[in-house]
């Protein structure tokens, strides 16, 4: 026992005396510095770049073999600029001692500090970290990337695929020992000038578990991200599992990456992402594989409408890693949107898609589009996006649902309606393209009820600009007057009418069913430009004739000014004022030129500041409830003692021509100039009426003289002698005409004739 105790001492006292010389001695025989052009010269075969060290080199033998860099720089490339391409405060790499006494490589830690990373791409396309022909290495061997100029000048020299150099890699790093890998303090900077973006990467911070072949690897991140144009900000954290096996394969376990975000000057303002998922990847044959992947969005805006926006999104993914497309085939995407004018619990629906992408081209399908809303409305169609998200086009259709529980479905209020037909159901559909210009719609088709529209829609964000041109083949707009209360539409003044706004359009429409009566082929085509709409022609067909207008709205002061010229040619007036005012008293064909102006700030105060002049022509008609020439006629016979001629039928006067001038103050419309002829006919007046007030107090004078012409012998006599006729009475409720009588009293019977013997 004292000899093997012996012994065993002797090796250990001899172990430690050796130990302490390497501890005292090593450090002395060598210097760190001796080897700053070795590594420089290293660097400069595998990236083709001058890397410099600025501090001094240091050594650590014991417990572990460390060695640590001070102050390093990587010279960018030509044509990037001055700045070093990247710069390491420290960098330290550990190799575990003792098991290197027996061949055995174990990196206890590797440590990178303030690590300041530029990555640029140029106008043309160049990138900052093209031509490293030894950044990948596989068997020793130095690879170029098969699309750098370099590998395209080396025709003769045979260079591997720089995927197996990928392979090659991770496998290396999968396959080794150590501590853990830990990355601190570090900024990466990225600038494109082809695409004038620039981002940054702040306090990035990569940590990994210990590092033993055939076992998995647990991998944390994090970092503070800023895009410099749009303002993105924000923060992203990442963990998973790494684990490798042979054959190139490599999987990622437990992904999970939470991301939080702000986007001052946007619509968006705030977002916040939660995504979990199994990544497998097969090097080999360049494929990926992301399974159990689910995502969680919220996004806040503070604007009027919707407020916040929850997004869910379950599926699987394929991506082919040589080419960057991908496949998420029967994704489900959940959605929930929470605002001021929508209902407390929001309004939830359900897309589904087969969507598949192409990153290097920048666009992405979703094909098989099916989206559920509420109220039982149904989507389908086919949407595409390109440009990293930058334009989104495609086509939905929709096909009939309740229009009206939709509305309600969305937090509107819908005041009853008498017509239970007031669109009960709708269908859509709709081509559309979305981007940063704005939003265009090349293909619109719309049903609600027995109306169906067609056209097209497009609305320019800079202008901002806004055009159109639609048919419509008929409307009944009492159906929609009840879904149209609190849209603002049909309000005095038309507040969306702003400064800048710019439209342009046309619309047509085939009928027009009014409450009592229609309008046939109605074309409007409206301007607007500086606050100055202009809508002209405004024409239609109705009652046999045309109506055509030309309508102003300045909205550029306080009070909206409007001017009106309408022309009516051809019309027959009695089926008009029947459906307009419900009065059967006046028929004819009549055209009438009326010009109007006025200002205000709703509708009433605009009726009341109208002003200006109607001219009115009517031939061939018809008064309706009183015969003129016949009350003259009668009431002169009576005046004689004759008996009237007996009456037969309804009352009416027949005129070859009515014309009449009126003029327009204050929302008051006077009557000067209106005088009715006829064979045997003349009949005079004036009044006027009130639109403010509607109604009318108007007042003609049938002339005796004319009437009893021909008939009666020395009728001249009776000059001065009219027939009062007055039409009095609100719009709504016009009665028949008051007729008065003739005062023959006034007329004296001429010498040597009696009353009775004419």
């Amino acid at each position: 026992m004292n000899r093997t105790l012996k012994k065993w001492l002797q090796w250990t006292l001899g172990f430690l005396i050796l130990l302490l010389v390497l501890l005292l001695v090593v450090p002395w025989m060598i210097h760190p510095n001796q080897y700053r052009a070795p590594l420089a010269t290293l660097v400069k075969g595998m990236t083709g770049r001058q890397l410099t060290i600025a501090g001094d080199l240091g050594l650590a033998v014991f417990p572990s073999l460390e060695l640590v860099l001070r102050d390093l720089s990587l010279a960018d490339a030509p044509g990037f600029g001055e700045e070093p391409m990247a710069k390491v405060e420290t960098l330290v790499m550990g190799v575990k001692f003792i098991p290197l006494l027996s061949g055995r490589l174990e990196v206890d830690r590797a440590e990178m500090k303030g690590l300041i990373l530029r990555l640029q791409r140029a106008g043309d396309g160049r990138t900052n970290w093209e031509e490293m022909p030894g950044l990948l290495q596989e068997g020793g061997r130095k690879i170029a990337s098969p699309d750098s100029p370099a590998a395209e000048s080396r025709e003769t020299a045979p260079v591997a695929d720089p995927r197996g150099g990928v392979e090659a890699l991770i496998g290396r790093l999968l396959a080794m020992s150590a501590g853990s890998v830990e990355i601190s303090s570090a900024t990466v900077l990225w600038r494109d000038a082809s695409a004038d973006v620039t981002a940054r990467v702040d306090n990035l911070e990569l940590k990994t578990g210990p590092i033993h072949p055939g076992r998995p690897v647990a991998v944390t991140t994090g970092f503070h991200f800023k895009e410099e144009r749009r303002g993105l900000n924000g923060r992203a954290d990442l963990k998973y599992q790494l684990r490798g096996a042979s054959a190139g394969r490599v999987w990622l376990d437990g992904l999970e990456v939470n991301v939080k975000t702000a986007l001052p000057g946007g619509a968006i303002k705030e977002a916040k992402a939660r995504f979990t998922a199994d990544l497998a990847m097969d090097w080999r044959a360049r494929q990926a594989e992301w399974n159990r992947m689910e995502l969680a969005t919220t996004l806040w805006s503070d604007g009027e409408g919707v407020r916040e926006l929850q997004m869910g999104l379950q599926g699987r993914m394929e991506m082919d890693l040589t080419s960057g497309r991908l496949a998420i085939p029967k994704s489900v995407v959940t959605m929930l949107l929470k605002g001021n004018t929508l209902p407390p619990a929001g309004v939830q629906a359900r897309l589904a898609a087969d969507v598949s992408g192409d990153p290097r081209a920048r666009t992405f399908y979703m094909d098989n589009l099916e989206i559920d809303g509420p109220a039982g409305i149904h989507l389908q169609g086919d949407v595409r996006t390109r440009g990293w998200w930058s334009g989104i086009e495609g086509s939905l259709s929709a096909r009939r649902f309740d229009f009206r529980a939709l509305l309600i479905a969305l937090g509107r209020t819908i005041p009853s309606s008498p017509d239970v037909k007031a669109c009960p159901g709708a269908e859509a559909e709709v081509d559309f393209v979305w981007d940063a210009e704005g939003v265009k719609l090349p293909r619109v088709t719309l049903g609600l009820d027995d109306t169906h529209l067609t056209g097209s829609f497009s609305y320019n964000f800079h202008g901002p600009k806004v055009q159109f041109n639609g048919s419509v083949d008929s409307l009944e707009p009492e159906r929609f007057r009840p879904l149209l209360a609190g849209t603002g539409l049909g309000v005095w003044p038309p507040e969306w009418i702003g400064p800048d706004l710019v439209i342009d359009g046309a619309v047509q429409i085939g009928r027009v069913g009014l409450e009592k009566g229609e309008l046939v082929g109605l074309n409007l085509q409206m301007h607007t430009r500086e606050g100055v709409m202009r809508v002209d022609p405004l024409s239609w067909k109705t009652h046999g004739g045309s109506v055509s207008n030309l309508v102003e709205v300045d909205q550029r002061e306080a009070e909206s000014r409007v001017s009106l010229v309408q022309t009516l040619e051809g019309v027959h007036l009695g089926p008009m004022f029947q459906d307009l005012v419900g009065w059967n008293g006046l028929d004819g064909v009549g055209e009438w030129v009326v010009q109007l102006k006025g200002q205000g700030r709703d509708w009433e105060a605009l009726i009341r500041s109208l002003s200006g002049e109607i001219r009115l022509s009517v031939l061939d008609g018809v008064v309706t409830g009183v015969d003129v020439g016949g009350r003259i006629r009668n009431a002169h016979a009576v005046f004689n003692r004759q008996r009237p001629a007996a009456q037969t039928g309804g009352e009416e006067t027949r005129f070859s021509q009515l014309t009449a001038m009126a003029t327009v103050r204050d929302g008051v419309v006077t009557g000067q100039e209106l005088e009715m002829r006829g064979p045997a006919l003349k009949v005079s007046g004036g009044g006027q009426v009130d639109l403010v007030k509607r109604r009318v107090e108007w007042q003609w004078n049938g002339d005796v003289v004319t009437v009893l012409q021909g008939g009666v012998t020395d009728a001249d006599r009776y000059a001065g002698l009219t027939l009062p006729i007055q039409l009095r009475g609100p719009f709504d409720g016009l009665k028949k005409f008051e007729v008065g009588t003739v005062d023959f009293s006034r007329v004296t019977p001429a010498p040597g004739r009696e009353r009775g013997v004419e």
